[in-house]
Formats: C-alpha cells, structure tokens, sequence
C-alpha cells in the first residue's frame, strides 16, 4: 500500500514530460497572426472618404464652434425578440 502514492506521484510526474507536439503549433500560429503582411492585396488602392474633403469640412466646423450634434443610434430591448430599426 506504501508504493501506490509513490508510483501515482511518479506516473504524475512523467505525464508532465510528456510532449505536446500541438503546442508549438499554437504558438507558431499566433505569432503568423500577428505578423504584417508586408506585400498586401490591397496595396495601392486608396482607402474610401480618403480625398480629406470630409476631415477638412470637420475642421472646419470644429474651429468656427459649430460642431454637429452627436446622434446616438436607437438600441432595443434585450430579450423581447423585437428590434428597431434606424
């Protein structure tokens, strides 16, 4: 009876050595995630509302105190399964 604690500690043990090939993969994987795509598709193509008029028109608005009024989207209720539309 005094070897069973001693052989579940050594199984214990060993188990942790065991080796995971699957973890690498993860790692390596996350890191492909967050790497920069140094040559994307969308290269050269210029980005939409990219012209500065809207940016210009804001300035503008801001420096003469006449910013427009923030609008906040209508939200529905939370579990009655009807929405709203905006």
């Amino acid at each position: 009876m005094r070897a069973a604690p001693i052989v579940l500690l050594l199984a214990t043990m060993l188990a942790g050595c065991a080796e995971d090939r699957e973890l690498g993969l993860v790692v390596d994987r996350t890191i492909a995630q967050q790497t920069i795509d140094m040559h994307p598709q969308y290269a050269g193509v210029p980005a939409e509302a990219s012209g500065g008029e809207r940016t210009a028109a804001a300035m503008a608005r801001y420096r003469s105190g006449k910013v427009k009024a923030l609008t906040l989207p209508k939200s529905s209720s939370v579990g009655s399964g009807t929405s709203t539309s905006n």
